[in-house]
């Protein structure tokens, strides 16, 4: 019951905007872990897939981190890698980093690779 009172005294403290911060962040939160779980053991044909749509379009090293979801090591190891198999450009002036087409490509068939492993249902199967 002490501890009800200090929830209800603390939230009746805090500006009526930090709710909304709050729950967003619960719900930002909760959608990462969820990726993480499924992305859990990631190939690194995956991972440089993932790298290369982050990129496409152009982005820093801090946007493809997050929205790879890699650790800052990770993306040192992949960017130095990809930048020289040409599956991407550096922009030295803008620190900006590209998809080039061959890294289009690759992203193309990485994709046509993935949907060959989805489960195909019972109704579609030849046998």
């Amino acid at each position: 019951m002490v501890v009800a009172a200090k929830i209800l005294q603390f939230f009746t403290r805090v500006p009526s905007h930090s709710c909304t911060t709050l729950y967003r962040t619960c719900i930002y939160s909760h959608i990462a872990y969820h990726a993480l779980i499924i992305m859990k053991y990631r190939s690194r044909t995956e991972l440089a897939s993932n790298i290369l749509e982050a990129a496409n379009g152009g982005a820093t090293k801090t946007k493809i981190m997050y929205r790879a979801f890699l650790s800052y090591a990770q993306l040192k190891e992949y960017l130095t890698m990809l930048t020289q198999n040409g599956l991407m450009a550096h922009d030295v002036e803008g620190e900006m980093y590209r998809t080039t087409s061959n890294g289009i490509k690759f992203l193309e068939s990485s994709r046509q690779l993935g949907a060959l492993f989805t489960p195909v249902s019972s109704e579609n199967r030849l046998t």
